[in-house]
């Protein structure tokens, strides 16, 4: 048994479009109180790249700390990848979405600045590959006890162990595996086998005493 969702073009601009602005941590609140962060604003071409996943040309900001930028800066011109992924987390399988930069221009800066941060905003990107993400295993698996009325059956386990994407030219293609099965209580000759409980006298001939 399995889930299908599709994302087609327009519902996938859409969606982006309606959820931008979005700002990304990919700092470490823990190591400074100054963690860097990258804020898409808006998008300005969405492209499918069939069997990897989504180039989108978009204006951005971005903070990201350098002896030599200023706190924040305009990003005149980005492009991104958005990698959708089935990926194994602690708690099951998890739809993550990896974001990959692939071209950026700065403001007023110079060429080697934009590599330099580039090169820099991708390592934080890729240390913090699941910070967007549905952990589908988690959510979709959980436990049904039945009513009483259903005699002999328990509960019904469903879990989502697996997935898989698949991108095409207009469209995102996601399968989640659904499993089924469930729990059932033991009948009267089960519990007396597992207890051991079993009539010792049931197969002995009874012996009668004739008068004299």
């Amino acid at each position: 048994m399995e889930i299908a969702i599709t994302l087609h073009r327009d519902e996938l601009a859409r969606a982006v479009r309606d959820f931008l602005p979005m700002r990304l941590q990919i700092g470490n609140f823990a190591e400074t109180d100054d963690p860097a962060w990258v804020q898409i604003d808006a998008i300005e071409e969405v492209e499918f790249m069939p069997g990897r996943g989504v180039r989108v040309r978009c204006a951005a900001r971005v903070h990201f700390p350098l002896p030599i930028l200023p706190d924040d800066f305009t990003v005149q011109h980005t492009v991104f990848e958005i990698v959708p992924a089935i990926l194994a987390g602690p708690d099951g399988p998890v739809l993550a979405f990896q974001l990959d930069v692939q071209d950026l221009e700065l403001k007023y800066l110079p060429e080697f600045v934009d590599r330099a941060v580039l090169k820099r905003l991708n390592a934080a990107l890729v240390e913090h590959a699941g910070a967007i993400a549905w952990n589908f295993g988690k959510r979709l698996g959980r436990i049904i006890a039945l009513p009483v009325r259903v005699q002999l059956v328990r509960t019904l386990a469903l879990s989502a162990p697996s997935g898989a994407i698949e991108v095409t030219t207009d469209r995102i293609l996601v399968r989640l595996s659904l499993e089924v099965a469930f729990q059932h209580e033991p009948d009267d000759a089960q519990l007396d086998a597992a207890s051991g409980e079993h009539d010792v006298t049931a197969n002995v001939p009874q012996v009668t005493q004739e008068s004299a």
